[in-house]
């Protein structure tokens, strides 16, 4: 892969994390009663922790020969986006069954998203082209100078104009969706023809299926559910609702 490829990836990469990671934060502040701060400190020390495993977890797999990083690449994408997507919906459901569930259950699917991404970047070092004498720290600080850049970016335009234009359930869609075409950039390194890439066309196909099953259950009234918990019915709506960056 050239670098510049690999930069640009690094660059979406931290700044669809860091979007993501301030809209949830307004979601779940929202189903806690707290304030926004306090939920996003804890949502950003789970996403650290979850980077730092993916990383660590990632790193074995450079020294597989007989792995196809591309594909890996291209599932790990697709899993964080599979889970990013139901995420909200999915915890917005188990909150009217159970609180305590709900309160246990996102933070290893928040976790898992973030193993997924951060397993890419050791991939990413690893597979970018360089001379013999080109030195590795210095990929390395560029691979990860733009994705904190991205993750930068990603709180001054998410968190500072885009949550007070558009409702958070819409943006948490939009950047899942946003992490699963970031792949189209590794599309050059995938041969079609193959029959491993076949089978990975299928596997995903299937998780789409499945995924687009999920959400026909889980989905719809998702903030009221946030909101009511145990206590909510279909007949409880918001009149009104205004969403900022400060909460809801």
């Amino acid at each position: 892969m050239r670098l510049s490829v690999t930069l640009i990836f690094s660059l979406c990469l931290g700044f669809i994390s860091m979007s993501l990671e301030r809209i949830w934060a307004v979601l779940f502040a929202l189903s806690a009663g707290g304030t926004i701060s306090g939920v996003f400190s804890l949502v950003t020390g789970i996403i650290l922790l979850g980077l730092a495993g993916g990383t660590y977890l990632g790193y074995p797999y450079c020294k597989t020969r007989h792995l196809d990083m591309y594909r890996f690449m291209v599932k790990c994408a697709f899993l964080a986006c599979v889970f990013s997507y139901i995420l909200i919906p999915l915890y917005s459901n188990i909150l009217v069954m159970s609180v305590f569930l709900g309160f246990l259950i996102w933070i290893p699917l928040l976790l898992a998203i973030f193993i997924a991404i951060g397993s890419l970047i050791p991939i990413l070092c690893h597979v970018t082209k360089r001379a013999p004498w080109q030195s590795v720290g210095r990929l390395i600080g560029w691979v990860y100078g733009c994705y904190l850049l991205g993750a930068a970016l990603g709180m001054l335009i998410t968190g500072g104009f885009l949550t007070q234009s558009f409702s958070g359930v819409v943006l948490f869609r939009w950047f899942s969706l946003a992490l699963v075409s970031l792949t189209i950039l590794l599309a050059p390194w995938l041969n079609f023809k193959q029959a491993s890439q076949k089978k990975l066309i299928i596997q995903l196909g299937t998780a789409t299926i499945a995924l687009l099953g999920v959400l026909a259950w889980v989905d719809g009234q998702t903030l009221q559910k946030l909101f009511f918990k145990d206590t909510f019915n279909h007949r409880k709506v918001f009149s009104h609702s205004l969403e900022s960056k400060q909460g809801m």
